[in-house]
């Protein structure tokens, strides 16, 4: 028995194209130079078609980091509990992102230019950098608790360094593709903060995937 797709399934539908092709648009040329024209043509639909779902550009925007926060809410939220397989669960993740980089594309040009406190995403960049640091802090807390930390370490300046690192290598990563490997090189950032028994771990999961 088949069902046919009611208005709102396919209204659903809509909306999510118009996000996928929002996150390739705001990612080639960022929020400020983007318009919903454009986003309108990279899935052949009109104008009013964009402003039916999403009003403003602003508007549009928003709906953008909310479906990207929604991608990875569960992943941070579960990662205190199961720290391990958080740090290995961040290398697939770039690993993925080899062959679909749109989300690491949208993050980095909004970041940059969202510092000015005007600009539509920068309460939500500063709130989503200090999510970021706050689960790795609590990751790395974790870890040294369960004696899987090197000897010294500290997980704020840990948690600090590997949201930098990330961004850092992603960005050559863009200018590099075939020479800089995301996941590859926080693999061994991570394995340097971990002593031996945390070090097999890791490597036994990420070599389990």
């Amino acid at each position: 028995m088949t069902h046919e797709r009611g208005p709102y399934t396919k209204s659903s539908v809509r909306r999510e194209q118009i996000l996928a092709a929002a996150t390739v648009v705001f990612g080639e040329v960022g929020y400020a130079s983007a318009s919903i024209r454009e986003v309108a043509q990279r899935i052949g639909v009109s104008h009013a078609t964009i402003t039916f779902h999403f009003p403003t550009k602003a508007e549009l925007l928003a709906a953008v980091l909310k479906r990207q926060e929604s991608n990875f809410a569960a992943m941070l939220d579960a990662a205190p509990a199961a720290p391990m397989q958080f740090l290995a669960g961040v290398c697939r993740l770039f690993e993925h992102r080899r062959s679909d980089p749109r989300d690491s594309e949208v993050f980095l040009m909004l970041a940059a230019e969202a510092w000015e406190p005007g600009h539509p995403a920068h309460a939500h960049m500063v709130w989503r950098y200090g999510r970021l640091r706050d689960t790795l802090v609590a990751v790395f807390t974790a870890l040294a608790e369960q004696g899987l930390l090197t000897p010294g370490a500290d997980p704020v300046e840990a948690a600090r360094v590997g949201v930098a690192l990330t961004d850092g290598l992603q960005l050559q990563w863009f200018y590099a593709p075939r020479e800089v490997d995301v996941g590859a090189d926080l693999a061994r950032y991570f394995f340097g903060l971990l002593n031996v028994r945390g070090g097999r771990e890791l490597e036994a999961l990420l070599r389990a995937h």
